[in-house]
């Protein structure tokens, strides 16, 4: 089976790194979040991709200088082929082991992940589902599907509030990165991209 996917190329602060989409539509967005960063000209950059196409925003980001020139993002489309059954045996992802730890540069993300977590045990006890008997897989499972939930009423609240949720998570990929000293070992997208704009 042949599908399209855009995927978007990046070299800027956070390294050299490649996004995977199925549609061009999220492959230009993010293209605005990763290289228009800023929250008002961000908006902008928005308002006119959906007034004036991709190809004009980036005329725009470079004639205002909105990005740095040493940085890249390139989006491109590529058809592939794929194999159906394959796909749906290798879904499910790799697990970081938790005793391979990425740096900690600021010696804070204990701090971190204990945060984290509090957030999930009082979601779990409010709106998911606990798992205080349950075995370490079990409990893993539910741990993963909770965080999912929170962070599906979170996509809810970004509707209401107006806020992009993907410019979030491309922050929070930014802070990520930096709190790991570039050397994360979590992916916050796995997507595709069309033919070279930069």
């Amino acid at each position: 089976m042949k599908i399209k996917i855009w995927t978007l190329a990046s070299d800027d602060d956070c390294g050299i790194r490649t996004e995977v989409f199925t549609t061009e539509r999220e492959a230009e967005e993010a293209w605005v979040n990763a290289a228009v960063p800023d929250e008002d000209d961000n908006r902008e950059a928005r308002e006119r991709l959906d007034r004036d196409g991709f190809n004009a925003v980036i005329d725009w980001a470079e004639n205002e200088q909105m990005r740095d020139p040493m940085d890249t993002y390139t989006v491109e489309e590529h058809t592939i082929e794929v194999n159906p059954a394959a796909i749906i045996q290798d879904s499910a992802p790799a697990r970081p082991s938790p005793d391979n730890l990425p740096p900690d540069p600021e010696e804070m993300n204990e701090e971190r992940a204990t945060s984290a977590d509090e957030t999930l045990d009082f979601f779990a006890q409010h709106h998911g589902e606990l798992y205080p008997t349950k075995t370490d897989t079990e409990r893993r499972q539910l741990q993963e599907q909770n965080a999912a939930d929170l962070f599906c009423n979170f996509a809810h609240h970004c509707d209401r509030a107006g806020l992009s949720f993907r410019h979030i998570l491309h922050m929070a990929n930014i802070h990520y990165q930096q709190e790991t000293d570039h050397q994360g070992t979590q992916e916050f997208s796995r997507l595709p991209e069309r033919k070279a704009h930069q």
